[in-house]
């Protein structure tokens, strides 16, 4: 049934001239700290709906391997999935580590996947601990 409608939108579009629009969500990395990441999306006119998670990415290259499965279904059966823009925050990570926020975007023929980098903050400062006994 996809493969029928992905034609017949194919040829509507080729029949009145117009062009498809790839869907797509703009990832922006709102803030870190040690232990959480805020991302905000926005979808594009295309993009009837979306999914996100993040992870550290060798943690999905791991998994997808595992499965026999490509990164775009671990974010579709894992992720969150929303219809319109959105904040969200993760919390309980780990301190100085770099994650992978994923989202998959849809249109209503196609889906494309898009990643952003995310790097928790480091406990602590540069100062020094003095003890006294």
């Amino acid at each position: 049934m996809k493969r029928l409608f992905t034609v017949f939108a194919a040829m509507m579009m080729m029949a009145f001239g117009l062009k498809a629009q790839t869907p797509a969500v703009a990832i922006t990395v709102d803030e870190v700290t040690p232990t959480t990441v805020t991302a905000s999306f926005a979808m594009n006119e295309s993009c009837v709906k979306f999914t996100y998670m993040l992870s550290e990415a060798s943690e999905m290259q791991m998994w997808a391997a595992m499965y026999g499965v490509g990164l775009e279904r671990l974010v579709r059966e894992w992720g969150i999935t929303k219809t319109a823009d959105e904040t969200y925050t993760w919390d309980e990570q780990v301190p100085n580590t770099e994650y992978t926020i994923y989202v998959l975007a849809y249109s209503a023929t196609d889906s494309v996947l898009y990643t952003e980098l995310a790097t928790t903050n480091s406990n602590g400062g540069s100062g020094q601990s003095v003890i006294d006994i």
